[in-house]
Parts: C-alpha cells; sequence; structure tokens
C-alpha cells in the first residue's frame, strides 16, 4: 500500500494517474470525483493553515514584546547612582533573564510551528484515508488499486 503524508503530497494526487489503462468506466469516474474532492479540501486547508501561523507570529510578537517590555520597566527601577555596584549587578541579573525568555519563546515558536505543521499533515492524510476507504469499499472499484497508492509509487525513486 502507497504512502501519503503532507498538504504538498495532494498537488501530487490527480496528476497522470485518472486515466490508467486498466481503469475505465465507473471506477475512473470514482477516481476523478475523489480527486476533485481532494483538491478541493486542499484549497480549504491552505488557507486555514496561513492564517493559523499568523496567529502564531503574532503571539509570539506579542509575548517578545511583553518580555521587552518587563526588562525596560526593571532597568528603569534602577537607582541611576554610577557608584552603586549592586544596580549593574542587577542590571546584568535582567539581562540575563531576558536572553532566556527570548531563547524560550523562540524555541516555543519552534515547537508550535512544528506542531501546527504535523496537526495540518495529520488532517490532509485524514481525508486521503476517507477517499482510501471510500474506494476499497466501493463495488465499482473493486479489482482496481486506489488511485494514490499508484502516485505515491510513481514519485518514489
Amino acid at each position: 500500500m502507497g504512502t501519503y503524508t503532507g498538504l504538498d503530497a495532494i498537488e501530487r494526487h490527480g496528476i497522470d494517474n485518472q486515466e490508467s489503462v486498466d481503469r475505465s468506466g465507473r471506477a475512473r469516474c470514482v477516481a476523478i470525483r475523489q480527486q476533485y474532492q481532494l483538491h478541493k479540501d486542499r484549497k480549504q486547508l491552505i488557507p486555514e493553515q496561513e492564517e493559523d501561523n499568523r496567529d502564531l507570529e503574532a503571539e509570539y510578537d506579542m509575548k517578545m514584546q511583553q518580555a521587552l517590555d518587563h526588562y525596560n520597566k526593571n532597568i528603569r527601577s534602577l537607582k541611576l547612582d554610577v557608584n552603586y555596584n549592586g544596580n549593574v549587578l542587577k542590571a546584568k541579573k535582567f539581562k540575563k533573564k531576558l536572553l532566556r525568555r527570548m531563547k524560550d519563546l523562540q524555541n516555543e515558536r519552534h515547537r508550535n510551528k512544528a506542531w501546527l505543521s504535523l496537526w495540518y499533515d495529520r488532517r490532509a492524510s485524514c481525508y486521503m484515508n476517507v477517499l482510501r476507504k471510500e474506494w476499497l469499499e466501493c463495488s465499482y472499484c473493486s479489482g482496481y488499486h486506489f488511485w494514490g497508492d499508484e502516485v505515491s509509487l510513481k514519485t518514489k525513486p
């Protein structure tokens, strides 16, 4: 059985595979209808993913701005007495805390981006699995290989 992963793979399905030599009649119609449905689902998923990515970036920017504001507030709270060594040590502590927070936010952003990408890839794979199940249960298509499996086999080196 072939494999299918990711939104980009949806584009590859439907290319040069609905007109297989051994596929004719109603099975071919089912393949074309399923490929049309897959492309329609993809057109719906892509904008949703882009919107979620924008929301994720906006949340990251907001958290980063909050960290910078907190750092600036802490620095302003220090007395500007040059001779007082405690302020220099506190300023270094505040800077170290800010750098640690920024690094944590960047790591969180990368984790969330990866998770979001995997989530959308799983959704796309679920769409494909529904189509595969429909194909296997369809009486017109019995005896024919699932068209998505044909594509995945063709794309392998």
